[in-house]
């Protein structure tokens, strides 16, 4: 059955058949097919493109409830036995000589009023371990990966390359105070224990070292292969 506009509930559906399968019939913006089974616009060779600076889509929402409550949810479940994929793909490719640019800018601000009694994270990423033994595959809650796209792919003539960067940006008296609270990382849920996330060291050597970036100055983490 063709994909067909119905009106139920006080609300316009956009329906294929009458069951919970879509099919491949969906909608698309412009005239190229997005092969999207919902909706879509464009393709890798034919992107949707325009000249003016702005947004593609655009939505400023506000929920006045106290529930819980999401401004964009997505739920992917993959049902298939060898199945891949994201609840979300976000990619920016960057074509020209260009200033400023992220795959993605999450943001967490509190307005003039705002404040909150639990926890406030700008992005948080659960790890879920079910409920019974966990096998194969390499699990993280965090994935920092720098890809090299090929052999000349090479970092030397940049100013700074790191798998994670902190900074303390913003009002400098307000960063100040932020200076003298903030810990560089907090680790909770764990106890200092023999076997443990973190235990006490008896080595006294110290066989190895990381390197990090304090304030532009190379420093040298230690470490040890020896508890």
């Amino acid at each position: 059955m063709s994909l067909h506009a119905q009106w139920t509930g006080g609300r316009l559906q956009f329906v294929n058949g009458v069951s919970t399968a879509i099919g491949a019939a969906g909608i698309d913006f412009g005239p190229v097919n997005s092969s999207a089974f919902l909706h879509g616009g464009g393709s890798s060779s034919y992107p949707l493109t325009i000249a003016t600076e702005g947004k593609f889509m655009s939505y400023y929402l506000r929920n006045s409830s106290v529930g819980d409550n999401r401004g964009l949810y997505i739920r992917l479940y993959l049902s298939g036995v060898a199945a891949s994929g994201e609840s979300a793909r976000l990619y920016t490719t960057v074509e020209a000589a260009g200033a400023t640019s992220r795959g993605a800018h999450i943001s967490l601000d509190f307005g003039t009023s705002g404040s909150l009694s639990g926890l406030g994270a700008a992005c948080d990423s659960t790890l879920h371990i079910p409920d019974r033994a966990l096998t194969g595959g390499t699990y993280t809650a965090f994935s920092a990966d720098i890809y090299s796209d090929g052999a000349s792919s090479t970092p030397a003539a940049v100013t700074e390359l790191s798998f994670l960067r902190f900074a303390n940006s913003g009002d400098a008296t307000g960063a100040a105070a932020v200076d003298d609270k903030a810990f560089l990382f907090s680790l909770d849920g764990g106890s200092i224990a023999s076997g443990n996330l973190i235990c006490a060291k008896s080595a006294a050597a110290v066989s190895h070292v990381a390197r990090v970036n304090i304030y532009g100055t190379p420093y040298y983490v230690m470490l040890s292969n020896a508890i």
